[in-house]
């Protein structure tokens, strides 16, 4: 899809992480500087703190704080009051700022916006401790603020692009690499993965991205894989927008399910807009539909591991990079996004069904499906019946399918009749579909063998002679 863009991954990990000055003095020096500034600037009063009387003043400060966010986390207060600091003077983005922001920043805000998020970047880098939750505590409260500037929707587009890129850099410097039990990308998984679509979201309504970032965001993505949470967050993701994009082609009274079956209700919820317009929705479903790669590469641990830091992983500790236990939650993903792949094919053809009627005759939900709902099973798609591919199977003409769904809707309170007036082309949900579907139907087999045994049986050998020997074989010919 983005062949012909160049992605930017390169240089958004590169802005992640900033050296200040005070890197090339001894670690010492770089403490006490840092704790007498940072220290009086805090105990400031709000009218005071904006005080800086040049540009040069104002940098020089904020080269400190730069070095203050790489501190270890024996000095977690110092750290604390860093990210105080900067999360009070980037609210100069909203219509509504803090007040005690220095003037300089107020004045050239989308730069000054743009360098304090390439510093904040430093919070992310992983340090030696067992304090780790401490260090994600602020990296959450960073992550949304940020988040909340966006949502807001009075970015322009450079800034808005530079808080993606933000994103992207301390998502990739965490999530690309193998990670550690109990360690900073395991706990902030989650929460990176939520905020980042949802900034994107946001982004899409606004100003919509470049192709470079929407093939910089897909490179990357590819390195998330053996993220469980990447696969939880994306069928949230792809439920939401293709609910959406029902809608919009057919209309509100196609047949949806009320709420998704979380497979972890204790994940964030990706929301979408309420401002996405419906060319915008149907980009991003078609684009985020595509972000994962392959769904069935998940069941190959060799495609998964077959990343940068996979091989570094193998390089430092001589094993092989698909032996990492990171990859052991892979069989939950590939079933995770199957069953998630398998709701929106039913969803597309309109499989949708209500609620047990005992409790309301009008809820929608995604339950277990009856042998009669219309589902991805070979007898209903139709995968077996290889006469008629030029049309379809005569269970899937339009009056029959509507009276499927109507069955087993099965409602029958007046007020909520929701017949399927017009539903999808099963062509068409084979065009998008199929070839994610039959690869993994044919996960794990041998076809070779198996179209070996299929020619035997065609030329009307029994079944007895296909185990025997070529000389056997040969005699019985």
């Amino acid at each position: 899809m983005y062949s012909g863009w160049i992605s930017e991954r390169r240089s958004v990990e590169d802005e992640c992480g900033c050296s200040s000055v005070l890197n090339s003095y001894p670690q010492n020096v770089g403490r006490d500087v840092t704790s007498s500034i940072i220290r009086s600037l805090v105990l400031l009063p709000n009218d005071k703190k904006g005080f800086f009387k040049t540009t040069k003043d104002l940098e020089w400060t904020m080269d400190v704080i730069c070095y203050g966010l790489t501190m270890s986390l024996a000095e977690a207060e110092m750290i604390k009051n860093c990210v105080f600091l900067y999360l009070e003077w980037i609210t100069v983005m909203l219509l509504k700022p803090k007040p005690g922001i220095p003037v300089q920043i107020i004045e050239n805000k989308e730069h000054y916006f743009s360098v304090m998020l390439k510093h904040m970047a430093n919070l992310f880098i992983p340090r030696e401790s067992s304090a780790t939750f401490v260090q994600a505590s602020f990296c959450v409260k960073v992550l949304q603020n940020v988040r909340e500037i966006v949502e807001e929707g009075h970015l322009k587009k450079a800034s808005l692009e530079n808080v993606l890129r933000f994103y992207l850099g301390v998502s990739g410097h965490l999530l690309s690499v193998p990670p550690v039990q109990g360690g900073l990308a395991e706990q902030l998984c989650g929460k990176l993965i939520n905020c980042l679509l949802n900034v994107w979201l946001h982004a899409c309504c606004n100003n919509f991205p470049s192709p470079p970032l929407w093939c910089t965001l897909a490179e990357m993505v590819l390195t998330w894989r053996h993220h469980h949470m990447l696969i939880l967050q994306w069928n949230k993701l792809m439920f939401s927008l293709t609910c959406k994009v029902l809608m919009i082609l057919y209309g509100p009274d196609y047949p949806l399910p009320s709420s998704y079956n979380d497979e972890d209700p204790k994940s964030e919820p990706v929301n979408l807009p309420s401002n996405m317009s419906n060319e915008v929705v149907v980009q991003c479903w078609h684009r985020f539909m595509h972000i994962i790669g392959n769904p069935v590469d998940l069941c190959k641990y060799e495609e998964i591991s077959n990343t940068e830091q996979f091989r570094l992983y193998n390089s430092q500790f001589d094993r092989l990079p698909e032996l990492h236990p990171s990859l052991k939650s892979l069989p939950d993903s590939f079933y995770n996004i199957m069953n998630g792949i398998s709701v929106m094919v039913s969803m597309f053809l309109g499989a949708s069904k209500c609620n047990d009627q005992i409790k309301s005759p009008q809820t929608f939900y995604r339950g277990e499906r009856k042998l009669t709902s219309i589902s991805v099973s070979e007898k209903q798609v139709g995968l077996k019946d290889t006469k008629k591919s030029s049309s379809l199977p005569r269970y899937f003409e339009k009056s029959n399918l509507a009276k499927l769904v109507r069955d087993d809707i099965n409602i029958q309170s007046k007020q909520s009749k929701r017949n399927v007036e017009c539903v999808v082309d099963t062509n068409s949900v084979l065009h998008i579909f199929s070839a994610w579907l039959f690869e993994t139907c044919l996960t794990g087999i041998d076809l070779e063998k198996v179209l070996h045994t299929v020619g035997k049986i065609s030329l009307g050998l029994p079944l007895s002679c296909l185990e025997m020997s070529k000389d056997d074989k040969e005699q019985h010919r």
